[in-house]
């Protein structure tokens, strides 16, 4: 299980239900198996179709990584910008350009 770190609107992560799914997609380097810019182009909650369509069409010229996590446990928010939330990987999916 892995903890993610949601400095910028800690609620809205906060407020989701156990079992939600939080997509994230990465502009990814594949030569080098890393994410190039840690900051999302996109996140998605609760669609992974419509995150897969938005990686597959709309992001289809650049080679991204799509990770989609499951919220396993009620987060532990700390302030208004920080909160702990247990999530499991769902689902990684790699488009290349």
């Amino acid at each position: 299980m892995a903890v993610g770190k949601a400095d910028k609107n800690a609620r809205g992560f906060h407020n989701l239900e156990v079992g939600s799914l939080i997509s994230f997609l990465y502009k990814y380097n594949a030569d080098e198996d890393k994410i190039i810019d840690e900051n999302p182009i996109l996140i998605e909650i609760n669609d992974i179709a419509k995150a897969q369509f938005q990686q597959l069409e709309v992001f289809n010229n650049t080679t991204t990584k799509l990770i989609t996590y499951k919220k396993v446990l009620p987060s532990i928010q700390v302030s208004a910008y920080e909160t702990s939330l247990p999530v499991e990987v769902h689902q990684e999916r790699i488009n290349i350009a």
